[in-house]
């Protein structure tokens, strides 16, 4: 155990967060053997004093030193015992990595080492982002009875979907292998992953067979990876990895906070939504963040400890509104009971010289060519997303891009934008991809929501977009632009129904929308 010790690194990160100044801290490790004989290592920080309670993480992340302290230490300096476990495989942890399928039962196992300490307070809260709010999801499918309230930011129930839920798989699981497998070996290469967006592994994409790449440039983790890559959405194998059911049983309070360009914005939607209708005490907060700049900030501390304050130690009020989110374009914050509000759709069709009220005969085309898909920066990437200028993307021949005209007044949209496509291509196993950007008086995008879809079929194909809460600005146009593919989102199409990572060929394709089916349709949300 370490000496107990509030350092100057601790004052400082409390100021920054607004907090009380704290109380020094010891950090110990400890060897839990949990129940199939695996010793998992386990990090106790625990505070000088009488503790105010308790909180629990497991993570595949790392649970002590200097990176992560800023983190677990913000707690523990505030009066709370703080566990972190690693998870198998990772940082010391014994047993072989697997993500995913083991992590309820280990984590109920730490929980019983907890519950035999004798600095255990009775009860406990759960807390964490991305990774970390998975393995919350999975603890709750065999709720605890010491378990008062979960913290979980952008933390996925349903990773099956995640992955292949669009038909085609998502390159948020490289990327995430890549950090996976540098974190423990050089800092610097996570480090150097995010100063260049995520780039030297987003181009194994551009590769064929992209299994191959991956597995070549990533070898160490090549075990899990192959199995996520080969199983696709039909088979047996994801079942474990969809915790949906989860939100039907789920009974203590629970505070979800996402990103409206992060990755797993679409499942804390739901997962908000499915509890609030079961009546559960849960609340939202959206901000205009992707991934990495969801998972903390000085916000979310403040109402992780609100919520911990109210749930757990019962020394500070509940929070009053359900829903708090930022809504992008109006750059504002509002406090809400629920979300979304009331709003009625208004559809604009897609025409040859824009999107318009009226619906417009003939057809467009556009080609794909799989070894040079269209680049969309931004957007909900693991690394590398967020908002970004995205005007390049309607020069190119193989984007379809229409705008309205400028607005004459503000637009509020709140919920899902739905693109209906009546569509045919040239070899019918193809992806369609959809973004929908804003562009200011300068002609400059800006992307606001995306989705894609990969069809085997000519027909009518919908495809939602992720979730907006956005105002376009009077003066400004909405553009919907349409292609093939989207680097570095996903792989491209390889256009005969194989496996988009595993076709070790890709041909070229061209795309037709029949204009007289085709529109978008819009959630107005009035002033």
């Amino acid at each position: 155990m370490s000496r107990p010790r509030y350092g100057w690194s601790d004052r400082n990160r409390d100021r920054k967060h607004k907090l009380p100044r704290g109380r020094a801290y010891s950090v110990s490790d400890n060897d839990v053997t949990i129940g199939d004989g695996t010793v998992l290592k386990v990090a106790h920080y625990a505070p000088v004093g009488v503790p105010r309670g308790t909180l629990v993480a497991m993570t595949p992340y790392g649970r002590m030193g200097t990176m992560v302290r800023g983190t677990y230490g913000l707690y523990a300096a505030q009066g709370f015992n703080v566990v972190i476990a690693s998870l198998r495989g990772t940082f010391g942890s014994g047993g072989r990595f697997d993500p995913m399928f083991r992590d309820a039962e280990d984590y109920r196992d730490v929980i019983a080492w907890m519950r035999a300490q004798s600095w255990y307070t009775g009860s406990f809260a759960t807390f964490g982002a991305s990774y970390l709010g998975w393995v919350q999801w999975a603890l709750l499918t065999q709720p605890q009875p010491d378990h008062k309230a979960a913290i979980i930011v952008v933390g996925p129930h349903d990773f099956k979907g995640f992955h292949w839920g669009t038909g085609t798989f998502t390159s948020s699981l490289p990327m995430w292998a890549a950090i996976l497998d540098a974190q423990e070996k050089s800092v610097m290469r996570v480090i150097g992953y995010a100063l260049r967006k995520g780039e030297p592994i987003y181009r194994l994409l551009r590769k064929a067979p992209v299994a191959e790449a991956i597995y070549s440039a990533l070898s160490d983790q090549k075990g899990w990876l192959e199995d996520r890559i080969t199983h696709e959405v039909d088979d047996p194998y994801w079942a474990p990895l969809d915790l949906s059911t989860v939100l039907d049983r789920v009974t203590i309070p629970v505070l979800i906070s996402s990103g409206w360009q992060d990755i797993f914005l679409d499942q804390s939607v739901e997962q908000y939504a499915r509890l609030r209708g079961r009546g559960v005490d849960a609340a939202l907060t959206v901000g205009p963040w992707e991934h990495t700049k969801a998972s903390g900030g000085p916000m979310l501390v403040k109402e992780a400890f609100e919520w911990i304050g109210s749930h757990l130690t019962g020394d500070s009020n509940p929070r009053r509104e359900r829903v708090h989110l930022h809504v992008t374009g109006a750059d504002e914050w509002r406090n809400l009971d629920a979300w979304p509000p009331a709003v009625h759709s208004r559809r604009l069709h897609l025409t040859r010289d824009g999107l318009a009220d009226s619906v417009s005969e003939g057809d467009v085309s556009f080609p794909f060519d799989p070894e040079n898909p269209p680049t969309f920066p931004g957007g909900p990437l693991l690394i590398g997303g967020g908002y970004a200028d995205d005007t390049v993307v309607g020069d190119r021949q193989d984007v379809f891009a229409v705008s309205t005209p400028a607005l004459d007044r503000d637009l509020e949209i709140h919920g899902k934008v739905a693109v209906v496509l009546d569509h045919s291509a040239e070899h019918p196993d193809s992806n369609i991809f959809v973004r929908l950007s804003e562009i200011d008086e300068r002609g400059r995008s800006r992307n606001v929501a995306q989705g894609v879809r990969r069809v085997y079929a000519d027909g009518v194909v919908q495809i939602e977009l992720t979730p907006i809460a956005h105002r376009f600005t009077a003066g400004h146009r909405i553009r919907i632009a349409v292609a093939g593919g989207a680097y570095p989102h996903f792989p491209s199409s390889p256009g005969t129904g194989e496996n988009p990572a595993l076709a070790a060929g890709r041909v070229a394709n061209r795309h037709t929308i029949r204009l007289s089916g085709s529109y978008v349709s819009l959630p107005v949300s009035e002033p």
